[in-house]
């Protein structure tokens, strides 16, 4: 009994001995003395939820030289994957009525993707490459749209069979660094 209550008392002492001392009022951190990686945006993991379970989403499709954002309802909770889910899956019957096309071409699969740094790779199945010419552009566009309305992502790289891939920007040249949506202003949603 006595050795637990000198290790009561020892443990309780480490602790008050080693406590972090308190301020009276809040005060200002300077920028360099906060740790590494605490002021980048949330890096939520893409396969936890986004949006509520259930809870509209937008998805962008073609429509002329623009992007146009459609609402949708997706099941369980939303991802990258289930967005991109819905780009491949294009229009609906009525939306292509209405003149909506998606750039992307059906048989595109997602392999993978993991978020970093507010940054998603997301790395696509070989049909993505097929996408040419003048689709090219609004194929990523479509993809940097989708993926940035969510929580903690704010750009996007594209990998194609585990290889980062240069793809085009708005204004036509091709890079493999982080796209966002600032690199297809022109393409915005009026």
């Amino acid at each position: 009994m006595r050795a637990r209550g000198l290790l009561a008392a020892s443990s309780a002492f480490l602790l008050v001995a080693c406590g972090v001392p308190v301020d009276e009022r809040p005060r200002t951190i300077p920028r360099d003395d906060v740790p590494f990686d605490i002021l980048v945006p949330s890096t939520a993991p893409s396969t936890g939820p986004g949006p509520a379970a259930g809870a509209p989403v937008q998805v962008f499709f073609v429509r002329g030289e623009r992007l146009t954002a459609v609402a949708r309802q997706v099941r369980g909770p939303v991802t990258i994957e289930g967005l991109l889910d819905e780009l491949v899956a294009g229009p609906t019957p009525a939306e292509a009525a209405n003149g909506l096309r998606s750039a992307i071409r059906p048989q595109t699969r997602v392999i993978s993707v993991s978020v970093r740094e507010g940054v998603a790779r997301i790395d696509l199945s070989t049909p993505f490459r097929g996408v040419e010419g003048e689709d090219q552009v609004p194929a990523v566009g479509q993809l940097v749209y989708a993926c940035t309305q969510l929580p903690g992502v704010i750009g996007l790289q594209l990998l194609v069979d585990g290889r980062a891939v240069e793809v085009p920007t708005e204004e036509g040249t091709l890079t493999s660094r982080p796209l966002t949506r600032s690199d297809f202003a022109g393409l915005a949603p009026g």
